[in-house]
């Protein structure tokens, strides 16, 4: 007995502290697209998208936009690798490459270093959170890569606003100015009268 009012009393110490990968209520996570738009001047070259730890994993990019799926906490990064350096047959699975080759840091660093693999984009941003009341819908970032400089920022960025919120802004005022003059012009006609 003695044990569980120990363990309700610690837990109840504790569970304030604990942070589950949940995300702030009040707010939701906004869509950030990355585009390369040279990728098309490097045919001699496959380009993987890397997100790091703390879940790994790599997939091929086989357009000029990145894949918005990583985990929230990782670093996404874009890398070079030559055509001949690559085997396709490990990208089967959907364009991801098999979660055994690159289950720790070290074991992703091993294969990427064995492939000779650049990095032309770095730390792209991938997850954010905004309020509900925000208009943002969406980020697209257009990144000019170069396969000698790591590119950190992107070269052009466009917030696409959600303008359903200024209907409802606009509607209600035009209803009220509605209402307003209706009611001036029945005070008009009350006191002709």
């Amino acid at each position: 007995m003695k044990k569980a009012i120990l363990l309700i009393f610690l837990a109840s110490f504790i569970l304030p502290f604990v942070n589950a990968d949940i995300i702030t209520p009040g707010y939701h996570p906004l869509l950030i697209n990355n585009y390369i738009t040279n990728i098309d001047d490097f045919p001699d070259y496959y380009f993987l998208q890397v997100c790091n730890p703390p879940m790994p994993h790599i997939s091929l990019i086989k357009s000029n936009k990145t894949s918005p799926y990583c985990y929230k906490f990782s670093q996404l990064d874009v890398y070079a690798v030559k055509k001949d350096r690559l085997n396709l047959q490990d990208f089967k699975n959907g364009g991801y490459l098999n979660e055994k080759k690159i289950s720790t840091d070290e074991n992703l660093t091993n294969y990427l270093n064995g492939l000779g693999a650049v990095r032309v984009l770095e730390n792209l941003e991938h997850y954010k959170t905004v309020p509900d009341s925000s208009i943002e819908k969406d980020i697209n970032n257009y990144y000019t890569i170069n396969i000698t400089q790591p590119n950190i920022e992107p070269n052009k960025t466009i917030k696409n606003k959600n303008n359903l919120v200024y209907y409802y802004i606009f509607i209600p005022l035009i209803a009220i100015i509605i209402v307003v003059l209706l009611l001036l012009k029945r005070r008009k006609n009350a006191v002709s009268f």
